[in-house]
């Protein structure tokens, strides 16, 4: 009897330890999740950069999307898929996440389809083949940004075709509408995502929360009505 008593608690623990919810990318709660309860028991570097904090990871058991594990599809050691976490210095909380993600160019956008499972038709897409000039190594980029307005958090996505390695290069930024005061290069620095910004601006000066991207671009014209969609 003794045995048993010893035995049962640790069945029990072992039940519990196994029916763990997987680390999930889309149940990042911005400010709320503790980025080390996050890495914990992965491995990770810790880099600052310009007075930021970040923890970076490769493990598979944080590269996940919408219950899909994100694997490295590129047999190169300096593009495996990874994630950026900024983190508050002081309590710890996710500020913001960039998962930066690899796959040959004939692959299916599983990072899209999967965020489209989630969170519906994207509020903008950019296209442009030729947005580099002649820029070798440049090729069809595109951007895509989803925003939850209850959350006030955006989604931004941008994909790179590296045409002669045939690799396929995603960028996906997780940020709260804060985001749209930086100067930060891969966000704003020209395109795909500085119409996108401008169309932001302009839906507060109107004080019209039903105006639309595509009012704006019928109001702006120029280059945001050739890339945008």
């Amino acid at each position: 009897m003794k045995i048993k008593h010893i035995i049962s608690p640790l069945i029990v623990c072992m039940i519990l330890c196994s029916c763990k919810p997987s680390f999930d990318l889309m149940d990042v709660d911005l400010n709320t999740t503790n980025v080390n309860d996050v890495i914990q028991g992965v491995k990770y570097k810790s880099y600052k950069m310009d007075g930021k904090l970040y923890k970076v990871t490769s493990s598979e058991d944080i590269v996940r999307m919408n219950g899909v594990v994100l694997k490295d599809q590129v047999q190169d050691s300096t593009r495996q898929n990874h994630v950026w976490f900024e983190y508050d210095t002081i309590i710890n909380k996710i500020k913001n996440y960039q998962l930066v993600y690899y796959t040959k160019k004939d692959k299916p956008r599983v990072v899209l389809k999967e965020l489209e499972k989630r969170m519906g038709k994207p509020q903008y897409r950019y296209f442009n083949n030729s947005v580099y000039g002649d820029v070798e190594g440049y090729d069809d980029v595109e951007g895509v940004v989803w925003e939850n307005k209850e959350s006030k958090i955006f989604y931004l996505l941008k994909y790179i075709n590296w045409g002669e390695e045939n690799i396929r290069e995603l960028r996906l930024l997780v940020a709260p509408k804060s985001i749209l005061n930086s100067d930060d290069d891969f966000v704003f620095s020209g395109r795909p995502f500085y119409c996108w910004k401008d169309y932001i601006k302009q839906r507060e000066e109107s004080e019209d929360k039903d105006y639309t991207y595509q009012q704006f671009i019928q109001d702006m014209g120029g280059s945001c009505r050739d890339h945008s969609r």
